[in-house]
């Protein structure tokens, strides 16, 4: 992978901050569900997960995807200087 220094610099605060590990979650809910088709609906949620997203996990350059744009993420909500986490915010 080809970085900028910007990209690249980031990268390596994430790394600092993350570790070499990374973990992703995504709470998938919906809201509404009548008590009796809570489990028909959960394996609803589950069997759309592994159709539509799981590819795109399994895919080899998912991580650098993933870390790419939470630099975006992190970029945009300081607009000229990206404000990473601190290791406090949990």
């Amino acid at each position: 992978m080809k970085l900028t220094s910007q990209t690249s610099r980031h990268s390596e605060r994430l790394a600092a901050f993350w570790g070499e590990v990374v973990t992703y979650r995504r709470l998938v809910e919906q809201m509404g569900v009548p008590s009796t088709e809570i489990e028909r609906v959960r394996e609803k949620l589950i069997q759309n997960f592994i159709d539509h997203s799981l590819p795109y996990f399994t895919a080899d350059d998912f991580p650098e995807k993933l870390v790419r744009g939470e630099v975006r993420k992190i970029s945009r909500k300081g607009a000229r200087k990206a404000v990473f986490p601190s290791k406090n915010d949990g």
